[in-house]
């Protein structure tokens, strides 16, 4: 079978045999592609592990390259096998990764080795010219024994070579221990620094950790079990084992279920973490205190020898109290299993053990030793002294079974880095990586730079003394009439700044008594953040962090690099945060990540932080963009800028010629087994065999491996998710590239068979949601038209929208345009882009309600004027109903698109040259229009509205409806024209007919609508609505799944739309595509990312309305009142100047016209 590949590309295949694997019946023969792409020879993961092969791990992994340039990959594990080929038999050396379609490829070690000649036309090797070296042959193999010395020294005697490997005999099975790191004075403690194999269980304790629900009847956690990998598999059943031979944990039948999550470690390998989250929320919290940072360095003032300790595993070292283990259970596909120690995740597992810590040093503590959590910190004023103390503390963990772990202990010291501090004998001093961020700051480039650097220090500027005056070089550099030329006062000023971080009077010591408050940001290619707590004086930070986001974390999702930032931050800060005394608060501008910690499904990535995260309580608050410069200027740091070096830093493996055949995707093995496996299948073949096969099944034959085909194509069984699996690869993956139904059947059908193939694959591409998501509508737009009907009387009903964006004219931009649906009578009223709510009422009621009273409905978009709470109110207060479009559906209020059609086309051909003279002929174009035969009424709206047309010109004023005339066929509206009321109805009964002739040519183009309820999941026609995504090319049609929130008319729907989606809820139902029904149960779907509408980074300043004094004294600030664009008054806000300098226009103009408001003092 060969897979369908472009036709500038040979397929070149070869025979290889592995003699001797574990768990083959013999030599096995497989079919090998050569890869000249290929950096290193692969072999199929798979294949390795069903013939029993334990391959080598690698210290590092190797990232892979694959064709589609996907670089999430890597390659973890190696082996060197045994191969006979040709006339040779020779050891290679293969790179294990999951392969599809082969089982080895064979790359450049291979070709460069054997250099074999290829055969292109026939796709295989022609000959190998190489020949093995001629090698010497091995010595005899000696023998080896256990001798006894007599023995041995009875064969020194006679001739030969011999040698001696002595071993001394111990009566103690436990394995002894290495002590090379631990000083010589404390060898006699090695056995408190045994490794985990050699501890055995912690004894039974009064600390044991017990968990205690806040309701008893609860129901108790039952999470799924999530998917895993092979070698997430295989790395589960290593820790299972070694847990339970530890005696760590034991198989449970508990009620209770938690999930298993893997965590990648520094050097690529796995851990195993229990996803706890549910079980926390049913726990009471236990808000035990734990020690005072302050008060532990206080004791630390006279000493000058230090030794630190680190408990291994420290959590594991406490047994989990009798009757709470069950608790603990998490389920895998290898069983059930509990913990008999403490696990991590647990919420309350830190005030449990530094309850342990306090009670094993209770008459230490203070005395020569501090301890926070499993940090121990042994302080001494003499050498003697100090060694003492050492010893004491080294036998007290002895004596209570605790361990440490060598590795990570410091003894002798005079210096220590101890809970982020740097304890000396010249005293405690500040970590250096606290302020790091600073400190590397590099020097600006542009004045871009600088106003990042400023920016920054701007929100610590009332800390720093002389704020204005150290940075005035700096600021002096960013105006526009002076050239960025970077000389020594600048970089005096800049390095001014950044020292004044480093003082008391900005970066505080934290106290754990207060709460915390962490900001996160991230952006294209770092992160930052900033720890910070409320004292006397105000809000000071405690530590500041950024670091640039590593190549694999590049290619993260806008989502999860946000998300990453808060993960990086809570581990680096640990000590601080874990167990805090209250909830810490985090702000981030990226609105979705408020949910993460109620909601439901998270991917497997988010799923391993949530397990990092349970540790710690918190809480997250979003803060828009505009208003978040801390973090953000951290995570924006020049240096930190993605470079063209980047893209080389990681070493890579190609993968070039194997991934063009990964449509074929099964091999025939997979297919052989199917069919084995399956009772029709073994029946069929059979009968093929013995050449009985019914007339209907002429089409199969056995090929020469005895596989199944339907017509030269594999046939496939109807067993497992084989089918399913099939149609995935050469549907998803991409190489396939989501192809429509007839493409994939055609991909499908090119290399397998099975009953009903069509019809399966119909299924499977209509219910993709990925294909709905990103494709456009082919069919016919669905929704009817519905017109609304004509009012009783005129001016019962008003429609309403704007003109806008037109060139000045006599101080206006906008025309307010309002129109009368039954006598079609239409009012014009200039304006600016920028009028509010109240103005609008004002020209309302002037313009309409003086003149023609109170309308019972206003008809309008969904503008800001007509949304706020003013217009509301007032409509409400006058006893009108406001009937406001639903979203991105203009045809609702078609009667005034069309009317501003025709005011545009009239102003386009009078206008002058320079167009700023349209404002004076509204009224002209008003009494143009008005007086105009409208072809639905066949009357003006003039007529309409009083009986009769104006006079224009010199003309006689003369009804416009003659006796006889044709266009009309009521009789008795042409005999009472005079009369208004016969008119509105023969006015009435014309938009009807109009509308009825314009519904059924409408109608011709559309189909009639779903009929949804209350519930049901559909797609969002995403055309109008502006994500966060960089390009609208590449962001997907449709939106969604959402649910159905109400039904508001069979026609429009309210969807139940994520907070991140700050627009109205209401929609046509031409823009709602159902979503099909899944009909695979094992098909996993992925789940799209959250769209970020009008939510961080959105805001966008439209005008700056008043500036005022905040504060006083040294605090004292000027802020401005901004209208923000896209949003009413009721979100108008007072931000600080900094937070407008990018707004410097409109700050200029509000100063012009207010000359005399305050306004920023200026620098001296």
């Amino acid at each position: 079978m060969s897979p369908a590949v472009p036709s500038h590309i040979t397929r070149v295949t070869t025979m290889l045999q592995f003699p001797n694997l574990p768990n083959a019946p013999g030599p096995i023969e497989v079919e090998a592609l050569v890869d000249t792409g290929a950096d290193v020879n692969f072999i199929d993961r798979d294949f390795l592990i069903l013939n029993g092969v334990q391959p080598l791990k690698l210290k590092h992994p190797i990232p892979l390259a694959m064709v589609d340039s996907s670089r999430n990959v890597s390659v973890t594990h190696v082996v060197r096998l045994p191969v006979c080929f040709d006339r040779f038999k020779e050891e290679l050396t293969f790179c294990v990764f999951p392969l599809k379609g082969y089982q080895t490829i064979l790359g450049m070690p291979f070709l460069k080795q054997f250099d074999p000649d290829l055969d292109f036309r026939r796709g295989g090797i022609a000959s190998f010219p190489y020949t093995p070296e001629e090698e010497p042959p091995l010595p005899e193999v000696p023998a080896i024994a256990f001798v006894s010395a007599r023995q041995f020294r009875k064969d020194l005697a006679e001739a030969g070579q011999y040698g001696l490997l002595a071993a001394t005999a111990t009566i103690s099975p436990t394995p002894t221990m290495t002590t090379t790191e631990l000083p010589a004075q404390y060898a006699d403690f090695a056995d408190v620094f045994a490794t985990a194999e050699m501890r055995g269980l912690p004894p039974r304790r009064p600390f044991d950790h017990r968990i205690e629900l806040t309701d008893p009847n609860a129901p108790l956690p039952n999470s799924k079990p999530y998917k895993h990998s092979p070698a997430e598999l295989e790395a589960l059943w290593e820790y299972l084992n070694r847990a339970q031979a530890t005696g760590e944990i034991v198989r449970s039948s508990s009620p209770a279920r938690s999930s298993v999550l893997f965590v990648k470690k520094k050097d690529g390998s796995l851990r195993v973490c229990i996803d706890y989250r549910a079980l926390n929320k049913i726990t009471k919290k236990n808000r035990t205190p734990l020690p005072l940072i302050p008060e532990l360095l206080d004791r630390l003032r006279e000493a000058k020898y230090f030794a630190r300790i680190d408990l291994a595993d420290a959590y594991k070292q406490l047994r989990m109290a009798e009757g709470s283990e069950y608790l603990t259970a998490f389920g895998t596909r290898f069983g059930s299993f509990e913990y008999q120690v403490m696990p991590f995740g647990l919420c309350n597992a830190p005030a449990t053990f530094q309850s342990l810590i306090n009670t094993t040093f209770h008459d230490m503590v203070d005395q020569f030793v501090v301890a926070y959590l499993d940090d121990i910190l042994i302080f001494s004023r003499t050498l003697e002294e100090h060694e003492d103390n050492v010893r004491k503390v080294l036998a007290r963990l002895r004596k209570e079974q605790l361990y440490a772990k060598l590795e990570k202990c410091d003894f002798l010291a005079t210096s220590v880095e101890f809970l982020g501090y740097i304890v000396s004998a010249d005293g405690i001093a500040m970590d250096p990586k606290k302020i790091d961020a600073i400190l590397a700051w590099p020097t600006p480039r542009n004045v871009k730079d600088t106003l990042s650097f400023l920016g920054f220090c701007n929100f610590y500027r009332q800390f720093i003394r002389n704020y204005s005056g150290i940075a005035a070089p700096l600021t002096r550099l960013t105006r526009k009439d002076v050239p960025f030329v970077w000389d020594a006062t600048a970089e005096e000023s800049f390095q001014a700044l950044k020292h004044a971080f480093t003082t008391a009077d900005i970066l505080r010591h934290c106290d754990p008594r207060l709460p915390y408050l962490l900001e996160t940001d991230a952006s294209d290619y770092a992160y930052g953040a900033v720890l910070s707590q409320e004292f006397e004086d105000g809000l000071r930070p405690v530590a500041f962090y950024s670091k640039k986001f590593t190549p694999a974390e590049l290619n993260y999702s806008i989502h999860n690099k946000e998300l990453l930032s808060i993960v990086r931050a809570f581990e680096h800060w640990r000590d601080y945060l874990e167990g805090a005394q209250h909830k810490v608060r985090v702000i981030t501008d990226h609105q979705p990540l408020m949910y993460f910690n109620t909601k439901r499904v998270l991917d497997r990535q988010q799923a391993r932080w949530s397990v990092s995260l349970s540790r710690f309580d918190f809480s997250i608050e979003h803060r828009p963009g505009v208003k978040s410069g801390k973090p953000d200027a951290l995570s924006r740091r020049s240096d930190h800028a993605l470079t063209d070096a980047d893209a080389t830093e990681e070493r890579v493996l190609n993968l070039f010629a194997a991934q063009l055949w990964q449509l074929e995707s099964l091999s025939h093995e997979t297919i052989r087994l199917a069919q084995q496996s399956d009772d029709h299948s073994r029946s069929l073949a059979d009968r093929l065999r013995k050449d009985t096969a019914a007339t209907g099944e002429k089409d199969y034959k056995l090929d020469p491996k005895g596989l199944i085909r339907w017509r030269g194509r594999l046939y496939v069984p109807d067993t497992g998710e084989l089918r399913l699996r099939i149609m995935e690869e050469n549907h998803n993956a991409p190489m396939a590239g989501h192809p429509g139904q007839t493409g994939t059947w055609e991909l499908v059908r090119r290399h397998f068979y099975w009953p009903g193939q069509r019809v399966d694959i119909n299924r499977f591409v209509g219910s993709c949601p990925t294909c709905a998501r990103a494709k456009n509508a082919r069919a016919k737009p669905a929704g009817l038209l519905k017109p609304i009907p004509p009012p009783e009387r005129p001016w019962e009903t008003v429609t309403l929208d704007f003109i806008t964006s037109l060139p000045d004219s006599n101080g206006h931009t906008a025309i307010l345009v309002m129109v009368d649906p039954l006598s079609k009578m239409a009012k014009f009223e200039p304006c600016g882009n920028d009028i509010d709510a109240p103005t609008l009422a004002e020209c309302f009621v002037r313009r309409v309600v003086s003149q023609f009273g109170i309308p019972r409905a206003l008809i309008s978009d969904r503008g800001p004027q007509f949304t706020s709470h003013f217009w509301r109110s007032l409509t409400a207060r006058l006893g009108t109903s406001l009937n406001l479009s639903t979203a991105f559906r203009p045809q609702v209020d078609g009667q005034t698109e069309i009317v501003n059609g025709w005011l545009g086309q009239y102003l386009r051909s009078f206008s002058c040259y320079q167009q700023d003279d349209w404002c004076d002929l509204l009224p002209l174009a008003e009494f143009a229009y008005n007086t105009s035969v409208h072809s639905t009424t066949g009357v003006s709206p003039f007529f309409a509205m009083y009986g009769f047309d104006p006079r224009g010109g010199d003309e006689a004023t003369v009804p416009l409806l003659k006796p006889g005339d044709r266009r009309f066929t009521h009789h008795d509206a042409l005999a009472k024209a005079d009369k208004l009321r016969s008119l509105h109805e023969f006015l009435r009964r014309q938009i009807a007919i109009a509308q009825d002739i314009h519904k059924r040519y409408y109608d011709r183009r559309r189909t009639s609508p779903p009929q949804f309820k209350e519930g049901d999941l559909v797609y969002l026609d995403a055309r109008n609505i502006r994500a966060s995504r960089p390009s609208r090319k590449l962001s997907p049609k449709h939106l969604g799944p959402f649910p159905v929130d109400k039904v508001v008319r069979p026609d429009v729907y309210r969807l139940r739309l994520p907070p991140t989606m700050r627009i109205h809820p209401v929609f046509d139902v031409q823009l709602l595509k159902p979503v099909a029904a899944n009909p695979y149960p094992g098909r996993v779907l992925r789940e799209p990312e959250p769209e970020i509408v009008d939510g961080e980074e959105m805001w966008e300043v439209e005008a700056i309305t008043d500036s005022r004094w905040f504060g006083r004294g040294r605090q004292r600030e000027v802020r401005y009142h901004v209208r923000w664009r896209g949003f009413g008054p009721e979100y108008d806000t007072w931000e600080p100047a900094a937070n407008v300098e990018g707004s410097g226009d409109l700050v200029s103009d509000f100063h012009t016209r207010h000359p005399s408001k305050p306004r920023p003092r200026p620098l001296p």
